[in-house]
């Protein structure tokens, strides 16, 4: 199965974050994140096997973390010159996320999981790019400028393994194990 951790975000967050977003459908090749599928991924696994999923679930089961507060403000870009991902930027609680991140980041290794290697930015995807350019670039940044808002704060109180299913409808995401914080 294909997998992922995340942390989700309450509708009425993501419902904002849809509406600011909707104005990157002028940018050629731009992919939204459908609103129901959004949230802030912690790692993702790729395909693992029924057996490793059950092992990550009693590794998550065993944690010890205190829940805390999230707020999503702003809108960035990676890649500043040829960006192919959008996302909402975590503007409280990005350290807390990190600190859940390298807590669960052994357990995965553990289970023979290839990671990336990169340094993790917590973060909301809300847009995929296919063309990536100077001219995307600069639509960006503009966009950027223009919603500097806060989306919405929550209280984090759960982190999730999740599988992922690609449908005929688009991705699927269903929970397979949450760890109440």
């Amino acid at each position: 199965m294909r997998a992922f951790t995340a942390i989700d975000i309450p509708k009425e967050i993501k419902a904002r974050i849809n509406d600011a977003s909707k104005q990157l459908r002028s940018i050629d090749g731009a992919r939204l994140v459908d609103e129901d599928s959004m949230h802030i991924t912690l790692h993702f696994l790729g395909e693992i096997s029924d057996a490793q999923a059950d092992h990550l679930k009693e590794a998550m089961a065993s944690i010890e973390f205190t829940q805390f507060e999230i707020s999503i403000r702003g809108i960035g870009f990676f890649e500043p010159r040829r960006p192919r991902v959008v996302f909402a930027e975590l503007e409280k609680g990005a350290e807390k996320v990190k600190r859940l991140y390298a807590l669960l980041y052994d357990s995965i290794i553990k289970l023979g999981v290839r990671l990336e290697e990169r340094e993790y930015i917590p973060h909301l995807t809300i847009a995929r790019l296919k063309f990536a350019g100077t001219h995307s670039a600069r639509l960006l940044e503009r966009f950027a400028e223009e919603h500097k808002e806060e989306f919405g704060s929550f209280e984090c109180k759960s982190v999730a393994l999740k599988r992922s299913d690609f449908t005929s409808g688009g991705v699927k995401h269903t929970t397979l194990y949450e760890k109440r914080l």
